[in-house]
């Protein structure tokens, strides 16, 4: 008990999706070529984009949501993309696929179209280009080729009376049997064709403006290769270009800047200058570059090279740049790890007068990801400030298989603002909201060091301290050998720190939950850190360490030690180990050989207290020793699971009684199931978008802040990340409560000071014969929902909520207490549609003298309770009362019990195409009417039947209570087999009115005491029936009642037995009178029986007993 006093408590809650949801990645993509379009300088533009992921496919931006989207039609080959830069011209694009042919979209790249490049053409596409003005209406683009012997190798499309046409440029003297690298136009308002420029394995070519047949003439750094120019500015800054030109033995390259300006076509290139910063040269391998004019003269250059992305800033004047040039590595992270960059594009956003800062965006491609940049400049010659930002959404999921989850930080949205670390199987290692402002994604490093090749991502592990220390290691493995990445600022720089020098496997990392600096790994062998993480040393000893696919660790407050736990595969499956120890110690017990464990899990709350359990994920399904210092067995716990092969288990770390557990990657059929009760038995939850994605689990994680309400899950799966509100629950809870959609497990005890609303669909489980919290003081050892306010619970025919146990079988009524209202006087509105309450001891209950404002039930199921589906105290004063079309089956007691309707206002309670079955009592009520005469109970349309429960007692009971008799109204019900009888009526008024009702099979059809029903038919289709029971109509002392069209038929003893007590003022039954016939048939004698139709009342016709 003390365990659940130190952690009660108190709290508000957000309204949250118990669904595991996405989390919107990570994704990546291999990065080829990006391009911009524009729509107009201040609405976003159109963004196109070649991913090389699973085969050649070409991206386009969804601006509606704000990520990409692929055109699922795979381009083999394609290498470049090239967009119109003129304002409302961006959705027309050109795609080159090297060997194949050159596309068009016209749509922002929703489709494209091929455009059939000739077969005797050169179609080994190395550079696509499109004018700087809109001649031609964005139909004219122009390629550049790959060197074939006798082909050329510039081509370009354009219209000759509205149809399209490819030839080449330059005419029969354009450059044939070598390589051209890249093809830029010129910017020259006005001027078409326009004016080009080549860079070739012989340096740069250029050809004049006016006339597409216009002759190359080569201009500069003859025998020199050039893979990269780019056009300074825009189409009115004239003949600007830079050039990346090759002088090293392995491609490295020097920038030029091409000098002079105007329509001069003589100065074009005739004397480059070099761009050298600071009087050095660039001397990098160059893939593509980006650049833009300001204000004359400042430049902004962007260099995508193998060693990361530069901005280069010079000023120009005629004769060429300023000296000296600035350039900055933009080693923002990602881009001190993500260095290998493929091509970079700009636009602006805005060019606006100083001091308006002028904002220019570069879109950027590496082989991991797509980056966008942001430049602000406030004065145009100084950089103010770069911005990096990911933008790969909607490419390629990551296969997550190894992440950790710091949490949701106080005061935040947890749907929103969880910080996340995930690792790929590709080494890419991604955080989700570490700025705790904005969430979103963006790769923060690599698995392994800089220079090193891509590994397996295996793991990763966080601490935060108390102090705000942000530990994070993260392990990956090659095909023998291992790394740990550190980082001691929360994944801004890592460090490579590696146990043997990552000689080894490395397959998990965690730390220490409650021993400061302590950290673990395991791989082939098992390490342990006393710095988090910096210096890493053998826990395994000098034999040679088997496989082990985790380790973990358990303080031990009593025995003052750390146990430590290793998993593995083979004759190693599970291993132990303690601070004094000498060794490993092998745990088999309990296991087949064959076992292996993925992943292990101690109970614990926040390292504080421990129960000595440890739990493991194995091939052959869930594990658990109870208790590691008595008993070391495995104990199969699959109850709800069945043999799995189960990859990944974590514990709540703030409760010692809440897992969660998932199939490993290789399972036929992805799966997650949930305990609420340590591990005793389990319920699925794989719901929401991991169902809808099929994601194949690879591991789980529980936030690692907050308290026991607070607690989070995060699934990292082959398609991206999954986020999962806490979702079990017990305890106290402060204000209105939101639950669903989505699976609810509850505990122990929950009470809500406040509303209930359940969001569709939702299932809430109830821990079966289980309470943590016992706050409720109903059963100590069963949970219940306990509400100081109202239930709102709307389902809908497709979207259902589901109240029932958890037991994963065979459950039974009084697994769990039910739904509680505690709240005395007026208030508690309920508001439920397509709802079911199953196995509890009672559906919905109130506490004396709750009071409901309304009480609405309609399409509702209530089964499998021990004393009663509904058991109100009074419904309500304010509104109405109506049960609608639901069913009501085996409740016990009481299908519906309402105590004490004893309000005088004129509220009607109406219960309408209800089936009840199986219960003792189906409706039982005790109320009053009112001086107005309009409140009524109202029951039609229902079956009340009980053909299996013995011993059983009324269909109908309503008795007066207190005040004034009742005003009942019974249309077209059916009641049958109950033992005691059908209906009871009790202090009814005159005003009570039976009409075509069919009671058979019962003790008494209809027992009548102080009452004066109608009993009126219509016709001899329409009539009411008393039949197949022992009495058919028992009227009782001061009661009466006139009887109209009715069947008093086949019963046992008495068709109507009338107890007349003869005092004054006694009623007498009528059955038809001179002048009002009664229409009814009533069996007078058996075995022979006499059918008369009573015109006249006639005592004869009717047995009487006189006391």
């Amino acid at each position: 008990m003390s365990l659940i006093l130190t952690f009660s408590f108190v709290l508000k809650a957000y309204a949250i999706n118990e669904y595991w949801h996405t989390l919107n990645g990570p994704y990546w993509v291999n990065g080829v070529d990006v391009a911009y379009g524009p729509s107009d300088q201040y609405h976003d533009w159109y963004r196109y984009l070649i991913g090389h992921n699973a085969g050649d496919s070409i991206y386009y931006w969804r601006s509606d949501a704000n990520q990409w989207t692929a055109n699922w039609n795979n381009y083999p080959g394609a290498n470049r993309v090239i967009s119109y830069k003129i304002d409302g011209y961006g959705q027309i694009a050109f795609l080159s696929a090297y060997g194949d042919d050159i596309y068009k979209t016209t749509g922002g790249g929703d489709n494209w179209t091929p455009m059939i490049f000739p077969g005797n053409y050169n179609n080994h596409f190395n550079s696509v280009e499109v004018p700087t003005t809109e001649d031609e209406g964005g139909d004219v683009v122009m390629v550049a080729t790959q060197g074939i012997q006798n082909l050329f190798s510039t081509y370009y499309y354009h219209m000759i009376n509205n149809v399209g046409q490819w030839d080449i440029i330059g005419g029969n003297e354009s450059p044939k049997d070598f390589d051209v690298y890249d093809i830029e136009a010129f910017g020259m308002t006005g001027q078409y064709p326009p004016g080009l420029s080549i860079g070739t394995e012989n340096g740069i070519y250029v050809k004049n403006y006016g006339a597409w047949d216009n002759p190359w003439v080569q201009r500069a750094f003859h025998n020199s290769r050039v893979p990269v120019l780019e056009q300074i500015g825009r189409d009115t800054d004239g003949p600007k270009q830079v050039a990346a030109v090759e002088v090293g033995p392995n491609g490295e390259c020097n920038l030029y800047y091409s000098g002079g300006g105007g329509s001069d076509f003589t100065t074009w290139w005739m004397a480059p200058k070099e761009l050298k910063i600071f009087e050095n040269s660039f001397y990098k391998k160059v893939r593509d570059m980006a650049a833009v004019v300001w204000f004359a003269p400042h430049i902004s250059l962007y260099v995508a090279t193998d060693e990361g992305l530069f901005l280069v800033t010079f000023d120009y004047d005629a004769q060429g740049p300023t000296i000296p040039a600035s350039t900055y590595q933009i080693d923002h992270s990602p881009f001190t790890y993500d260095t290998d960059v493929q091509a970079v594009d700009g636009r602006y956003v805005s060019r606006g007068f100083y001091p308006i800062p002028d904002t220019f965006y570069s879109m950027v491609s590496t082989n991991y990801n797509i980056y966008e940049l942001k430049e602000i400049r406030t004065d145009p010659g100084t950089v103010l400030d770069v911005q990096v930002s990911e933008i790969v959404s909607g490419t390629y999921p990551s296969n997550v298989t190894g992440l950790s989850f710091p949490g949701t930080y106080p005061d935040q949205d947890p749907n929103h603002d969880q910080e996340v670390f995930t690792v790929s199987d590709n080494g890419i290692i991604k955080n989700h909201n570490r700025d705790h402002t904005d969430p979103k994604w963006q790769m923060v490093g690599i698995a392994n060091d800089a220079t090193g090749s891509d590994m397996l991502g295996t793991d990763v592990a966080t601490l935060v301290t108390e102090n705000g220390e942000a530990f994070t290691l993260v392990s990956s493995k090659g095909e023998t050998d291992g790394r740990i990445m550190y980082s001691s600022e929360d994944g801004i720089t890592w460090e490579e720190h590696s146990p043997d020098d990552g000689a080894s496997i490395i397959n998990s990392v965690s730390f220490d939950p409650v021993l400061a600096g302590k950290a673990y790994a395991a791989g082939i062998g098992v390490w342990q850190t006393d710095d988090n993480g910096l210096n890493w040393s053998n826990m395994w000893g000098s034999t040679s360490p088997p496989p082990f696919n985790d380790v973990i660790s358990d303080w031990n407050y009593q025995l003052e030690r750390n146990y430590y736990f290793a998993g593995g595969s083979g004759n190693v499956t599970a291993t132990m180990f303690y601070d004094g120890a000498g060794a490993w110690e092998t745990i088999h017990q309990g296991l087949a050989a064959t076992d292996n464990f993925n992943q292990l899990a101690v109970a614990t709350i926040g390292g504080i207290l421990t129960n000595h359990s440890v739990y493991a994920a194995s091939s052959s399904g869930i594990y658990k020793i109870n208790d590691y210092i008595t008993n070391q067995t495995w104990v199969k716990h699959d109850y709800g699971t069945g043999t799995q092969d189960m990859g990944t288990i974590v514990a709540d770390p703030y409760f010692p009684y809440n897992f969660l557990a998932g199939t490993s990657p290789e399972a036929a059929t992805p799966m997650i199931w949930a305990s609420g009760d340590s591990g005793r038995s389990w319920n699925q939850l794989y719901n929401g978008a991991l169902d809808v994605d099929n994601a194949v689990i690879n591991k789980l994680d529980a936030s690692q802040n907050g308290n026991v309400a607070d607690a989070q899950f995060i699934a990292g799966t082959n398609i991206g990340s999954y986020y999962l509100p806490n979702p079990f629950k017990h305890g106290a809870y402060d204000g209105e409560q939101v639950w669903g959609p989505g699976t609810v497990i509850v505990n122990g005890d929950v009470i809500i000071d406040g509303n209930l609303i359940i969001s569709e669909p939702c299932t809430v489980l109830v821990e079966y014969n289980f309470d943590v919290s016992n706050w409720g003081s109903e059963d100590a050892q069963k949970s219940g929902i306990y509400i100081l306010g109202g239930l709102t619970a709307v389902g809908t025919q497709n979207a259902k909520i589901l109240f029932t146990s958890s037991k994963p079988s065979n459950k039974a009524a009084g697994n769990w207490t039910g739904i509680v209202f505690l709240k005395t006087g007026v208030g508690s509105p309920v508001n439920m549609s397509y709802c079911t309450i199953e196995y509890a001891v009672k559906g919905l209950y109130d506490k004396d003298n709750v009071i409901h404002s309304s009480f609405d039930m309609e399409n509702c199921t209530v089964k499998n309770m021990i004393i009663a589906g509904i058991d109100l105290w009074a419904v309500t004063s304010l509104t109405y009362n109506q049960i609608l079309n639901s069913n009501f089956s085996l409740c016990g007691d009481y299908g519906i019990r309402i105590r004490r309707d004893s309000n005088p206002e004129a509220i009607s309670t109406l219960i309408s195409g209800t089936t009840i079955l199986n219960c003792k009592n189906g409706i039982w009520y005790l109320g009053n009417g009112d001086d107005s005469g309009r409140k009524r109970l109202t029951i039609e349309n229902c079956i009340i039947a009980n053909p299996t429960v013995t011993n059983s007692y009324y269909g109908i009971s309503a008795a007066q209570w207190n005040g004034l008799p009742l005003n009942i109204d019974l249309t077209k019900d059916s009641i049958s087999n109950f033992t005691q009888g059908g209906i009871w009526l009790d202090g009814t008024t005159r005003d009570t009115w039976l009409n075509a009702n069919k009671v058979k099979r019962n003790g008494i059809g209809l027992s009548v005491t102080a009452s004066q029903p109608q009993i009126i038919g219509v016709d001899d289709r329409e009539y009411n029936a008393f039949c197949f029971n022992q009495i058919g109509i028992n009227y009782r002392k001061y009661s009466g009642g006139k009887t109209r069209w009715t069947k008093i038929k086949e019963n046992q003893a008495y068709g109507v037995l009338v107890e007349s007590y003869n005092y004054p003022g006694d009623l007498t039954p009528d059955f038809g009178r001179q002048g009002d016939p009664g229409n009814n048939s009533i069996v007078c004698e058996r075995p022979a029986p006499r059918y008369l139709n009573m015109q006249l009342t006639g005592r004869p016709q009717i047995r009487c007993r006189q006391y």
